[in-house]
């Protein structure tokens, strides 16, 4: 794995302690004795005890954390529908291209091909038809060996015997 440049690795620590040192603070200091949280004076639980003590604070705290799941869940439901349908018409232009402007004709036969392929599908899951057609197919193979190819070709393009000689 290639590793980063310092220049880059020194720009995100700043970055990141840009950004999460001031919560690590709060944090710290959320557990401070003193009512200014400018001095420390030690360690408490005092305030997350009143936190819990109030009533309205701790409905708040569930109001929240019911709209945040929920805007979660819509998020990513809605996100992910956005990105199977970018995901669907990505390649839509190129295979509008190949269907409606074939100037070579590709895929003219794509339809019998497809009808082939699904006729090979039900043969394959016929496995003594399968069976039956491939040892026929390796059976009936032999008609197309080179050697009948060059004697035909031998006897109606060059009109020359078999074994007879050329000089």
């Amino acid at each position: 794995m290639r590793r980063l440049p310092t220049g880059l690795l020194v720009a995100l620590a700043f970055g990141y302690a840009f950004l999460y040192g001031p919560i690590l603070w709060l944090i710290v200091y959320s557990f401070n004795a003193s009512r200014l949280n400018v001095l420390w004076e030690g360690f408490t639980w005092r305030w997350y005890t009143a936190l819990w003590d109030d009533a309205v604070l701790v409905r708040a705290l569930a109001s929240s954390l019911w709209v945040a799941a929920w805007t979660t869940a819509l998020s990513v439901a809605l996100g992910t529908a956005g990105a199977c349908l970018l995901h669907r018409y990505r390649y839509r232009d190129m295979v509008d291209g190949v269907l409606h402007h074939d100037y070579f004709m590709v895929t003219a036969d794509f339809e019998d091909y497809r009808s082939a392929q699904d006729n090979v599908e039900a043969l394959w899951r016929d496995s003594a038809g399968w069976w039956s057609a491939a040892m026929l197919n390796t059976s009936r193979v032999g008609w197309f060996s080179s050697d009948r190819a060059i004697r035909e070709y031998a006897g109606e393009i060059w009109n020359v015997l078999p074994g007879a000689s050329l000089t």
